[in-house]
C-alpha cells in the first residue's frame, strides 16, 4: 500500500454488497448511513462501517419485532464477528501508517469486546443491546474513527 493509492482490498470482509441502502426493507431502520455525517474518507473502512450499521439495524429490527432469543443471539454473533474483523483492518491501517492515537483507539476496541460480552449475558433485554450497539457505533465512528480518517487522508489515503 502506498500513499495516494486507493485503499481497496480483496478480502472476505469486503465481499458483501455495501452499496445497498442501509435501511431495512421494512423501513424499521434505526440508523441510515450518511456520507456527510459518517464517512471517514477511507473507502474500505466506510464500506465496513456501512455493513456494521446494516447488521446493527438488523439487531434493532429483531428487538422491535420481538424476534426470538435465538435470532438475536445469531445476529449478535454476526455483529461481533464482523466488528472483530473490522477492528483488525482498522488497526492494521493505524500500525502501517503510524497513527499517533493507535493505543487509545485499540483500547476502545478491546473495551467494546468486553462490554459486548457483558451485554450478551443479558440478552433478555434486546432493546438495551440494540441501543448499546447503535450508540457505540455512532460515537466511535463520529469521534475516534473521524480522527483516524483525518490522519490517514492527510497522508493521501482514500
Amino acid at each position: 500500500m502506498t500513499h495516494g493509492m486507493d485503499t481497496t482490498f480483496d478480502s472476505d470482509i469486503n465481499s458483501d454488497d455495501t452499496s445497498k441502502t442501509t435501511s431495512l426493507g421494512s423501513g424499521s431502520s434505526k440508523l441510515n448511513w450518511s456520507d456527510e455525517e459518517y464517512s471517514i474518507g477511507i473507502r474500505i473502512l466506510d464500506e465496513q462501517h456501512k455493513r456494521l450499521l446494516d447488521l446493527i439495524n438488523e439487531v434493532y429490527f429483531i428487538s422491535e419485532n420481538q424476534g426470538t432469543a435465538e435470532d438475536l443471539a445469531e445476529m449478535v454473533s454476526q455483529v461481533e464477528s464482523y466488528m472483530r474483523t473490522h477492528f483488525i483492518v482498522e488497526e492494521e491501517f493505524m500500525r502501517l501508517f503510524h497513527y499517533p492515537g493507535y493505543d487509545h483507539h485499540r483500547r476502545a476496541h478491546v473495551e467494546f469486546g468486553a462490554l459486548l460480552d457483558n451485554l450478551r449475558a443479558h440478552a433478555s433485554q434486546p432493546d438495551q443491546l440494540s441501543d448499546f450497539l447503535t450508540n457505540w457505533l455512532t460515537t466511535h465512528v463520529l469521534m475516534s474513527d473521524q480522527d483516524m480518517g483525518r490522519f490517514l487522508t492527510s497522508l493521501g489515503l482514500r
